[in-house]
């Protein structure tokens, strides 16, 4: 029968002494407290909301990280949700003042604004490419600080 670490949730051989995950020691034990991991542990759960955090929907993610009760302890969870917050911010203003300079270049000549579709095709590439990158980062557990905001983020979370 699989065993499960406590304190990630992780699949570890039978008779492991550690997690190769996390490195935490199993009790001697080991069977029974291991297994019962994932019903008395966030475990995998944190991973999967500070993926949401990412997400097309990640309203839902952010919420449960910052006022959810097993999800707003978790510092993984709380450090996705402010960094995703903080990109989303960042990213309507990079994206507005886009607005912006388009609205200009076309009141000063209309076929001046067509420069402005491959820097927004750019743009909204690359915000693709960084959600999934980060949904990818989140999942493994991993709290990879972007710049300008990632900082922000661990102090806001306690990281």
């Amino acid at each position: 029968m699989a065993q499960f670490c406590s304190a990630c949730g992780g699949q570890m051989a039978d008779g492991a002494t550690s997690c190769p995950g996390c490195g935490k020691t199993v009790s001697a034990g080991g069977g029974a407290a291991a297994q019962m991991a994932p019903a008395t542990s966030s475990g995998n759960n944190d991973n999967i909301i500070a993926l949401l955090c990412y997400s097309p929907v990640a309203i839902v993610g952010i919420i449960l990280g910052l006022a959810v009760e097993p999800y707003k302890s978790s510092k993984l969870v709380r450090f996705h949700a402010f960094q995703s917050l903080f990109t989303a911010i960042g990213l309507f203003v990079v994206f507005f003042g886009l607005g912006i300079v388009g609205g200009i270049l076309s009141s000063i000549m209309p076929l001046l604004a067509l420069v402005m579709v491959p820097v927004w095709f750019v743009c909204w590439i690359g915000t693709l490419v960084l959600a999934i990158y980060m949904m990818m980062k989140a999942y493994k557990g991993e709290m990879t600080k972007l710049p300008f905001v990632g900082d922000f983020a661990a102090k806001q979370a306690g990281v």
